[in-house]
């Protein structure tokens, strides 16, 4: 929801779950260790290079 006010000083509500989803994106995006060790992974799923354990 966007609270519209004066001198475009406006306001965005969401949700807690959607607000915490955005930090913990941010602190992952942000730390760049973190977004290599993400990015590596993503592509060996891709490359079919994973497995699972049961």
């Amino acid at each position: 929801m966007i609270v519209t006010r004066k001198d475009n000083k406006n306001v965005v509500m969401i949700s807690e779950e959607s607000y915490n989803n955005l930090v913990e994106n941010i602190y992952v995006m942000g730390n760049k260790e973190n977004y290599d060790w993400l990015m590596m992974g993503k592509t060996q799923l891709e490359n079919g290079q994973c497995s699972t354990r049961l």
